[in-house]
């Protein structure tokens, strides 16, 4: 009865958070207006506030319905939206449960209890996306469950399903998209090509609405906005790699002393853009080369390789919010999975441990609301979590070996 006493204290706060945060319009009023231009026959991407809408011309269509049901209430709107951001969470915490563990997330004490330390950890360490999704009222958490879906229905050979699901992440999220090279390179050719073409038939239906041409305007409207210096910046906030590249080389920031600025235009720095593809091709390089021979679906080698592809998706685009750290909740659960398992190696052990401290150091301290405004901007300005997620990946593809080595022994 205690542990099921635990259990619903967590789901309390989780639902507190969204009851705080219905009062905040953040990127869901951006989906409500978006929405309203598309019933009203307009321009998505020019009637809207400037560099506002990122988002690509599909999501234009997803928004309508929240348009709709702003008209009804707004706060209903809203509620009903964080609903699904949480619904989002506890869906992704149960596949990964279900995955890692192999027990379903539960309120008691049979399967895995949301108030274990195997869930709560993670979430206390992974608490700078979680959170981020509710006070911004963001679309991760949702993605991120769909995805995680798609990869078990992938593992038990459900190729159409974990296509479908994989395809609509995509079209509308882009990042996804990550997941089909990957799984071509895996061999999941069914998989990977089932993704592209829901992808590629979802991205074109606003030709529906807005004709062939109305549809191309919208792509180059876009295309403009999301490659603009200025649309994303490389101001504190934004924590991507390629970001912080540009903040150390292009603007000569010093890492933790130069003051935090929050609208820093991009640079235009060649050496910063060159960096920034150099990482992410040695990421890209390492990945190809760790992730061959034989895949072995349900090994957590794979979980390994799936949370490198989750995190350079998150970390390594023009833009990372905070938010898109929500993914960082596979390979804590994971880690301390490791860790926690008797029969795990000493030398596997102690790697899990440093690996959940330095993620703790630098992905989950350097929030506002454990250390102050200041000095969180302070952390950000000098990248803290793009630092962090390089560590991490570093870290996850040591990992990755450790694991396939130690799956080959055992065979």
């Amino acid at each position: 009865m205690r542990v099921r006493h635990l259990s619903l204290l967590v789901v309390v706060i989780l639902v507190a958070l969204c009851v705080r945060s219905i009062r905040r319009a953040e990127d869901f009023g951006g989906y409500v207006a978006v929405g309203e231009v598309v019933l009203a026959g307009g321009e998505p991407y020019l009637e809207t506030t400037p560099g506002m809408n990122t988002w690509p011309p599909v999501f234009g269509l997803v928004c309508v319905p929240w348009a709709l049901l702003d008209r009804v209430d707004t706060y209903l709107a809203r509620g009903v939206w964080l609903a699904l951001v949480l619904l989002g969470l506890l869906a992704s915490l149960h596949l990964l449960a279900r995955r890692i563990h192999g027990k379903p997330l539960t309120l008691g004490s049979e399967g895995v209890p949301l108030s274990s330390l195997a869930v709560v950890v993670p979430l206390l360490l992974a608490s700078s996306g979680v959170i981020g999704n509710f006070i911004h009222l963001q679309i991760n958490t949702i993605i991120f469950a769909l995805v995680l879906w798609a990869l078990l229905l992938d593992e038990e050979d459900r190729w159409r399903a974990a296509g479908v699901l994989i395809g609509v992440a995509a079209a509308v999220r882009v990042m996804p998209i990550l997941f089909v090279p990957y799984l071509l390179w895996r061999g999941r050719w069914k998989t990977a090509g089932t993704a592209t073409v829901v992808a590629g038939v979802l991205s074109v239906a606003p030709t529906l609405v807005f004709g062939w041409d109305g549809f191309a305007s919208q792509v180059q409207q876009w295309y403009e906005i999301t490659s603009s210096s200025t649309t994303w910046g490389v101001g504190h906030m934004n924590q991507s790699m390629p970001a912080m590249w540009d903040r150390y080389v292009g603007h000569g920031v010093v890492p933790f002393v130069t003051e935090p600025v929050h609208a820093l235009p991009g640079s235009g720095s060649a050496l910063a853009r060159a960096l920034g593809l150099l990482t992410l091709a040695a990421l890209a390089a390492l990945a190809l080369w760790r992730f061959r021979g034989p895949l072995r679906p349900g090994s957590r080698a794979v979980l390994a390789e799936w949370s490198i592809v989750f995190l350079v998706g998150a970390a390594c685009g023009p833009v990372a919010w905070k938010a898109y750290l929500v993914v960082l909740l596979l390979p804590f659960m994971l880690l301390w999975a490791l860790r926690a398992a008797p029969e795990t190696p000493a030398g596997l052990r102690k790697g899990c441990t440093i690996l959940l401290v330095l993620g703790g150091v630098f992905l989950t301290l350097p929030t506002r609301d454990l250390l102050g405004r200041r000095i969180a901007s302070h952390l950000e300005m000098g990248s803290a979590f793009a630092i962090g997620a390089l560590v991490l990946l570093a870290g996850l593809f040591w990992l990755h070996a450790r694991l396939s080595r130690l799956a080959g022994e055992r065979r």
